[in-house]
């Protein structure tokens, strides 16, 4: 190469450095394509707590009269165990249609469901047991405020310091859609208000200083306007502004919902998924920040459907594990304080996108991990950090099909996550910062991203009796840097240790 040769390459090398650098802060951000995959890692360039307990569930209400619930469940004990101690949101639609009772009453025709005090003392057992604590859901979308309070009063009572806030009313600004069919077609966010501050006043009679959670939005075009208004209230009526995500959204013809094709694990995995959870996420961190309050993805998952939970082409299979992991990363690094991942304890259904449930045929008491579970557990090594920078360039980033995030924790390690949403392709190379005397990493791989089974992390299955931690294989050092080999659709948590850690 000639001398004006290599001062060329160099001036280049040193702009795409730079540009590197630019690039923003801890999270996913495409650079100029090059030989290799390589990431760099800027330690003292530190923004937002990942605090431990983060990344909760979410069930239905109708959930607590069912059997599944209870500490006698050693598996789902387990299970909730590794991902916490957290937080698990008992809501979801069938929130406003259950019926809660101290006493003997009949359900109306209305309910789907009916909560006990009795069922509340079997959450306390499996809370106590997981060492989680819980956010209910009361009633809404059947005006009964002292009925309500009698249920916060209760749950106050029985859940003792396991109750972390209580919830009003699930998606409300979707009470007028013909498909909830809970409000005239014009019920705002005015009325709205209105009904909240009976509630509020009713249940903080009953159980003061009790705190709230609210306000529950769906992810539809209604909460552009409900959001900002809520958000822009004198006095935040919550102590945390929730909000509800689902990437990809299909409806079978029942007389409500409108035919769509089924959303496919490409779908689940495509640049545009995350392009709209960067909007969702700037709009809910705002709300949040104008409340002067956290903010929560109260319930989220893969699939959303106006009449099945989930998608067969998206919940059950691998690609949710590496949605969850990159969409938890992504939240949390934002500013997004927690998020709960929505399903059931209960059978596994064909769609289910649970991430913890019961295979057909099975017993009770021996609930499993679906695949997006074994992304949320990929992601609590990063929880306990501060999320630092992170630059990501190289092949296969051009389109954010490789994503990269990091957090700092306090005896100095660094946990890195690099998840590759490609489906095929060759094994690329990944090279770290300088500045760390030992690294090493656990993959999160299947044999595809349609796979249901044969999942592993660390070499391992992830199931309900792994207690221990998956081992982590050590990475070679050269020159004060480590490599690192990526498949094509897997993810690696990657653990990088200073001098005398």
């Amino acid at each position: 190469m000639s001398r004006l040769g290599r001062a060329l390459f160099a001036c280049a090398v040193l702009a795409i450095a730079r540009l590197a650098v630019a690039l923003g802060e801890s999270g996913s951000h495409a650079a100029p394509s090059g030989q290799g995959l390589w990431v760099r890692i800027s330690p003292d360039r530190q923004s937002h707590t990942f605090r431990r307990g983060a990344i909760g569930l979410s069930i239905e209400a109708s959930q607590l009269s069912s059997e599944v619930i209870g500490s006698q469940e050693r598996s789902l004990v387990a299970l909730l165990q590794r991902l916490g101690p957290a937080t698990l949101r008992v809501g979801g639609n069938s929130a406003d249609r259950a019926w809660w009772t101290a006493g003997s009453e009949a359900k109306p025709d209305w309910a789907t469901s009916t909560v006990t005090p009795a069922n509340l003392e079997r959450l306390r057992a499996l809370l106590d047991a997981a060492g989680w604590q819980a956010v209910l859901t009361v009633n809404l979308g059947h005006f009964e405020p002292r009925r309500a309070a009698s249920e916060a009063q209760a749950a106050a009572r029985i859940l003792g310091p396991r109750l972390r806030a209580i919830e009003i009313g699930n998606e409300p600004n979707g009470f007028g859609s013909p498909v909830k069919k809970l409000r005239s077609p014009t019920y705002g966010v005015d009325d709205y208000l209105r009904e909240l501050n009976s509630y509020r006043t009713s249940i903080a009679a009953a159980v003061p200083g009790v705190s709230f959670a609210g306000p529950d939005l769906s992810f539809a075009p209604s909460s552009h306007t409900w959001l900002p208004a809520i958000a822009a209230m004198g006095v935040s009526p919550f102590g945390e502004f929730t909000h509800h995500y689902y990437p990809t959204a299909y409806n079978l013809p029942d007389g409500h919902c409108k035919n769509t094709p089924y959303p496919t694990a490409r779908d689940l995995l495509a640049p545009s998924v995350r392009e709209s959870e960067d909007v969702l996420i700037g709009r809910l961190t705002a709300a949040g920040k104008d409340a002067h309050i956290p903010a929560v993805v109260s319930e989220t998952n893969t699939t959303a459907s106006c009449n099945t939970a989930g998608g067969p082409d998206t919940s059950p299979v691998f690609a949710s594990a590496l949605w969850a992991l990159d969409w938890t990363l992504r939240a949390t690094s934002a500013g997004v304080s927690s998020l709960n991942f929505h399903g059931k304890f209960g059978p596994c259904s064909t769609y289910s996108f649970s991430p913890i449930c019961i295979p057909r045929g099975s017993q009770l008491e021996n609930p499993v991990p679906r695949p997006v579970y074994s992304g949320l557990l990929a992601a609590t090594y990063l929880e306990g950090g501060r999320f630092v920078r992170v630059s990501i360039g190289g092949e296969r980033t051009a389109g954010g099909e490789v994503t990269a995030y990091a957090t700092r924790h306090r005896d100095g390690r660094v946990t890195l996550a690099v998840v590759d949403f490609l489906p095929r392709g060759r094994t690329s190379t990944a090279i770290f910062a300088r500045g760390f005397a030992s690294a090493s990493t656990r993959l999160l791989r299947a044999p595809s991203i349609h796979a249901k089974n044969r999942i592993r992390f660390g070499g391992r299955a992830i199931g309900a009796a792994e207690a221990a931690r998956p081992p982590a294989a050590p990475l070679q050092r050269r020159g004060g840097s480590f490599r690192l080999a990526v498949p094509a659709g897997s993810a690696q948590i990657v653990t990088l240790r200073p001098a005398g850690g």
